[in-house]
Order: C-alpha cells, then sequence, then structure tokens
C-alpha cells in the first residue's frame, strides 16, 4: 500500500496551509507534499492566494466535467491524506470533487449543499430541534 502524503486543496492555497502542511510533517516524522485543484470558473482565479514555496503542485481543470477531474485525480487517489479548502465559494468546488475520492474522508456531497444553502439549512436544523431555527 501506497503510503498517505498528499494534501488535496481545493482552488487556493494560503500561506497558513503551508505552514500547516509543514508542522504535520514534522509531527507524523514524514514529507508531506501538496496538490491545489483549481476550478477553471473559480470566481477569484486571477487573485486566489498561490503557493510560492514549491510545496503544492497545481493543476487547474474544468470541475464541470467529470471525467477531467477524474483524470486528474486518479493518479493521487492512493497517496492523499486529506482534503481542504478555504472560501466558502470552494464548496461548490468540492461537492464536485468528492465523489472522485472514495478513499479520503470527506462530507456528503448533500451536507455540503445544505451547509451553504440556508432554506436547506432551516429545514436540516427544523428536523432536528426546531427552536434553532431563527425566525425570519
Amino acid at each position: 500500500m501506497q503510503e498517505k502524503n498528499l494534501i488535496l486543496a481545493i482552488d487556493d492555497v494560503e500561506p497558513g496551509l503551508v505552514q500547516a502542511v509543514k508542522k504535520l510533517s514534522k509531527t507524523l516524522g514524514r514529507e508531506l507534499h501538496g496538490l491545489v485543484l483549481v476550478d477553471l470558473n473559480y470566481p477569484a482565479i486571477r487573485e486566489r492566494a498561490r503557493d510560492t514555496s514549491g510545496l503544492f503542485k497545481e493543476i487547474i481543470c474544468d470541475f464541470d466535467d467529470p471525467n477531467v477531474l477524474q483524470k486528474h485525480l486518479k493518479p493521487h487517489l492512493d497517496s492523499l491524506l486529506a482534503v481542504t479548502l478555504r472560501h466558502e465559494s470552494s464548496v461548490q468546488s468540492l461537492r464536485k470533487v468528492v465523489p472522485f475520492l472514495p478513499f479520503v474522508p470527506t462530507p456528503s456531497e448533500s451536507s455540503l449543499l445544505w451547509s451553504t444553502e440556508k432554506h436547506l439549512m432551516r429545514d436540516r436544523l427544523h428536523n432536528y430541534d426546531s427552536r434553532l431555527v431563527p425566525q425570519y
């Protein structure tokens, strides 16, 4: 079995993530690397935070094409340790990637939708405990 040593970031890489990966490398006692998958349609693609350390390899692709996503992720599946994102605007990108990450603990596609769509979130809260739903 291949060692899990790859952190997948969605849409951008901020300096804090680079520091966290380096710290985790020391804690685990093995070298970790990163991969950042950037959606062609990411609204902040020009202004997004980029890794200048060389720790993260960048792949820009069309997240609306499942075949393209699968092609780019397949070579890395056995080495993926975790997936992360920084901004709420990237949650929909993560929703498109989740089906192709069978061996990485991730939220479900539906839970990602519930967490970003206010009316769906209110429905889930109401089903759990109606007192949690804010009046509007």
